[in-house]
This record gives structure tokens, C-alpha cells and sequence, in this order.
């Protein structure tokens, strides 16, 4: 690196905004956050309509430059050259209040310039443009205007130019997009064929296509739900390493990944019944509503994340034509309302943990962790004792050859529950407690045993 005197006298460095000092495309995360805005603005924007019969057509659809994704890289080594004493202009074919922004947020440097997107694309007219702007001939600055020209700056950097990237870190991205490890979710389907005492090899072939459908549509949702909470993603401890936030896939790749899952999802469902294809299309709907709308609205938010852990019950039994019962029905749906509360409890930790008042995106403060963690403990004991009055009553000696072998699973639950609860308390609990259950030996060992409690009294 040059020394300090030197670099007073070196020539002023032009940087790009768009093709160098940013990771990703910016137009592309413009139009996620303009397709957001409307998405989530569009309930106010009807009722305001309503009342004074004109849209509000004002809306704020620039990036915000605290969480945009930068090369960290060029950004040190401009840095170093800013306190060495070089000069240092940004250039940009975005609107000139972005590209301001920018340049006061990073504070480094001296000047920013908007072009038109004809002459930034061209690099002969570009340093006409940036000379003519600056008072200088094209000889008297160095242009960085793609990673191709990070070596004016006599540093290593790492090439991120055009060449192709490699296919296993790829492909990596793409499973942590489409959140293969949350599939664990969806062996909830399975619940059905596995406590019916008359299911058949067909029913454990339609719950494998039900868990296939489930999962695809799944992961659609996941995709939808990062690109809408992208800024959001990017200012979280943890979130910012998704796909997505993180830069490892481009905002662009959605457009290959939903259609694509959407496709594989179709055939997946075909060869079931008409019942199932529609309870998978009302989760959809309602999957997409929560993360538009409804994961915002206190304590809505847990009853419908409840509601879509049953329904992937309840289409295992549409799946398999399999009638669920109504003691499965109660107990399903205060098991998943405690579920949900943990993860929201688990958020709140992670929050306090990093000195927040609350998530971006949750209507969830941290003084509510000692409430939402007493509402998830009721929840899930009031799910123990219904399953504790089924066993108590006759109605399951109709069901099961040896009944009294299902009182052995209660202890099995309480144990559970009140682990989840307890772990959950301490910040030990990851975000999503089936998730975290999938992956824990304790947890696991909980789930082999109630299995075999209920093949035992089968």
C-alpha cells in the first residue's frame, strides 16, 4: 500500500456504485421493496381511498443504504485510501438521492456524480462524463467501475467479476433458501397413518407424496417470506446469513426457484385426492397471508402459525382418507399454540440478548417474554391434560387393543414441553422449536418413545 504522502498526491478514485462497491443488483432490491410497500401498505391505501377517493401514490421505494450489500473488501481498502488522503468520488446511474445517501452513510467520500445509464455502461463515455464533471482530462483519475478494476488500487482483492460461480456453493445456497431442514415440519402429515390402528401401505405412500407437496409449498413460502423481509433479514444477528440477505443467491434466482418448486409440487399432489389438493391450497393462501400480513398482529400471529402446524395434520388425513377424531383436533391445536409461542418467545430472547426493544417485523416487545412464556406453558399443559381426559375416557377402547399403555406417554410429554419451555427461557432455543426438536437427541428419543407407546396400545 502506498504511504500517506503518496496518496495525497495520487489521482482522485471514481468508483461505481452498482457494478463494484455493491454485491448485489440494486434495481432488483428496488423492486422487491417497491413490491413490498404495496403489499403491505395496500390495506391502508383502500381504506383511504374509501374515504377520500384518491390513492396515495407517495412511496418510498429506495434501498436503505444501512443494509445494502456491500464488497466489504473494496469497502476497507477505499477506506484505507480515504485516511491516507486520496480523494474518493461515487458515481451511479441512480436517482441522485440514493446515491447520496450512500455517500453520507459511509462518509468517505468527497463527491457523488449521477450518470446516465448509457454513458456507465460505457467506459470510454464514462470517463468523458466523470471528467467532464470533475474539471479534469480522462487521464488525470483512476476509474473503478467493475471488480475487473479493483487492481488500481495495488491490494489484494478477491475477483468477483463475471466469471461463473462455483455449483456446489450454489446449490448449497438454494437448500438453505428453500429451508430443506424445515421440512421437518411437515412430517406432521404423518400424524394420522401413524396413530390409526388400520393404516395400509397405500396411506404411507400418500403421506410421503402429502409430505413432498407440503414441503415444495413450503418452500415457496420461505422464498416469498426472505425476498419481503429482505432489509429486515440483513439488520437481524442471525437472519443475515440467509441466501438471500446474505448475497449468496441473487434476489434474481427467485424467479427460477418458485416456479420451479411450484411445478414439483403440482405432480406431487396430483395422484391424491381433490380434498388434500385444496387443504394444501388453503395453507398457501394463509401461508402467504402471515408473512404478508398477519405476522404482525399481536397474538394473531401465533393462532395462525397454531392453525397451520394442525392443518398439515389434517391434510395427512385427506391424503389417506383417514378421520381424524375430535380429542386429535383439541389437543393438535393447543400443542401447536404452545409451539408457536415458544418460537415467539424465542425471538424475544434473542432480542434481549442483542439489546432490542423488539423485531423489525413482530408486534412482540421484550416485556412481554415473561407473558408470552406463561401463555405457551398454559398452552401446552391444557394440551397434556386433554390428551390425559382421552385416555381417562372410553371413547379410545373403541380405537386401541391395550389403552392403558397411552397414560405412559404423559409423563413423556410433560417432560418435553416443559424442557422446550424451560430451554427457551434460558436463550438456549432456536428460533423455531420443531426445528430445534429435529435436531436435539433428547427430543428425538421423546418422539421414538410416544411412537412406540402408541404401536404399543395399537
Amino acid at each position: 500500500m502506498q504511504n500517506s504522502g503518496t496518496n495525497a498526491l495520487s489521482p482522485p478514485l471514481v468508483i461505481n456504485l452498482e457494478h463494484a462497491l455493491l454485491r448485489s443488483n440494486i434495481h432488483h432490491e428496488g423492486a422487491i421493496i417497491f413490491v413490498r410497500e404495496e403489499i403491505f401498505t395496500l390495506p391502508a391505501s383502500i381504506k383511504g381511498f374509501l374515504v377520500s377517493r384518491q390513492w396515495n401514490t407517495k412511496k418510498k421505494s429506495s434501498p436503505d443504504p444501512r443494509v445494502l450489500l456491500y464488497n466489504q473488501d473494496l469497502l476497507a481498502a477505499l477506506k484505507n485510501e480515504r485516511k491516507n488522503g486520496r480523494k474518493l468520488v461515487l458515481y451511479s446511474a441512480l436517482p441522485f438521492s440514493v446515491v447520496k445517501a450512500v455517500c453520507e452513510y459511509h462518509g468517505i467520500f468527497s463527491r457523488c456524480l449521477v450518470l446516465d445509464a448509457t454513458s456507465q455502461n460505457d467506459q470510454d463515455l464514462c470517463r468523458k462524463c466523470v471528467a467532464r464533471e470533475l474539471g479534469l482530462s480522462s487521464g488525470d483519475f483512476e476509474l473503478i467501475s467493475s471488480p475487473a478494476d479493483f487492481h488500481v488500487l495495488k491490494v489484494e482483492l478477491p475477483d468477483t467479476g463475471q466469471s461463473a460461480a462455483p455449483v456446489w456453493p450454489t446449490v448449497l445456497a438454494i437448500i438453505s433458501a428453500i429451508r430443506v431442514r424445515h421440512w421437518s415440519k411437515n412430517v406432521l402429515v404423518f400424524v394420522p397413518v401413524m396413530v390409526s390402528p388400520v393404516s395400509t401401505t397405500e396411506n404411507w405412500y400418500q403421506s410421503i407424496l402429502a409430505f413432498l407437496a407440503f414441503s415444495l409449498v413450503a418452500s415457496i413460502s420461505y422464498v416469498c417470506n426472505d425476498l419481503l423481509d429482505l432489509q429486515a433479514d440483513r439488520a437481524h444477528p442471525t437472519k443475515k446469513l440467509r441466501p438471500f440477505a446474505s448475497g449468496a443467491l441473487p434476489v434474481a434466482s427467485a424467479l427460477f426457484l418458485i416456479p420451479t418448486l411450484l411445478i414439483a409440487a403440482c405432480f406431487a399432489a396430483l395422484p391424491l385426492a381433490i380434498s388434500f389438493q385444496i387443504t394444501l391450497v388453503v395453507y398457501f393462501v394463509l401461508t402467504c397471508l402471515y408473512s404478508i400480513y398477519l405476522k404482525r398482529m399481536l397474538m394473531i400471529d401465533v393462532v395462525v402459525l397454531g392453525c397451520l402446524y394442525a392443518i398439515r395434520i389434517a391434510a395427512g388425513g385427506e391424503a389417506t382418507g383417514i378421520r381424524l377424531s375430535e380429542w386429535l383436533i383439541a389437543f393438535s391445536a393447543l400443542f401447536f399454540l404452545a409451539l408457536a409461542l415458544i418460537k415467539r418467545q424465542a425471538e424475544l430472547a434473542t432480542m434481549m440478548k442483542i439489546g432490542r426493544k423488539r423485531a423489525g417485523n413482530r408486534s412482540y416487545r421484550t416485556e412481554d417474554f415473561s407473558v408470552v412464556a406463561a401463555l405457551a406453558s398454559s398452552a401446552a399443559f391444557s394440551a397434556v391434560t386433554i390428551y390425559a381426559v382421552f385416555v381417562w375416557s372410553e371413547v379410545q377402547t373403541e380405537v386401541y387393543s391395550t389403552p392403558r399403555a397411552l397414560w405412559f406417554a404423559i409423563p413423556v410429554l410433560v417432560y418435553w414441553l416443559g424442557r422446550m419451555v424451560l430451554l427457551t427461557h434460558r436463550g438456549d432455543m432456536l428460533e423455531d422449536p420443531i426445528v430445534f426438536a429435529a435436531t436435539d437427541a433428547k427430543s428425538l428419543l421423546c418422539g421414538a418413545v410416544v411412537f412406540g407407546i402408541l404401536q404399543w396400545a395399537h
